[in-house]
């Protein structure tokens, strides 16, 4: 197989095997190929799972299992100008019991659906 690589290519290829990285520009691409080969298998693998992730969500949506983002950002922004209002009177913010609120307002939001 022959391949063509582009000046820059093949300067950036002599300068790996002139510095003893690799001791021929041949094993120089047989590691960039290994490399790519890599970079496929990962990016397959995460491919599968986002595509697992988007027929999960579908099927929720299916089900009317979904939330309303406009709603659950509205919800949270009210959550917290409530909670800087506490702060800007000088009342204390407890963050535990504040995610707490937040997390069962979109508990009961999602009831509603």
């Amino acid at each position: 197989m022959n391949i063509s690589l582009t000046p820059e290519q093949e300067k950036f290829i002599h300068q790996l095997v002139e510095s003893g990285k690799y001791i021929s520009a041949s094993d120089a691409v047989s590691q960039a190929v290994r490399l790519l080969q890599d970079r496929y298998i990962v990016y397959q693998g995460r491919l599968a799972e986002l595509q697992k992730e988007i027929t999960i969500g579908i099927e929720a949506s299916e089900r009317g299992e979904v939330f309303d983002g406009e709603e659950v950002f509205a919800e949270l922004q009210k959550e917290i100008t409530i909670g800087i209002e506490q702060l800007d009177r000088g009342e204390k913010v407890d963050g535990e019991t504040a995610i707490q609120k937040l997390r069962n307002g979109i508990i009961t939001m999602s009831g509603q659906q």
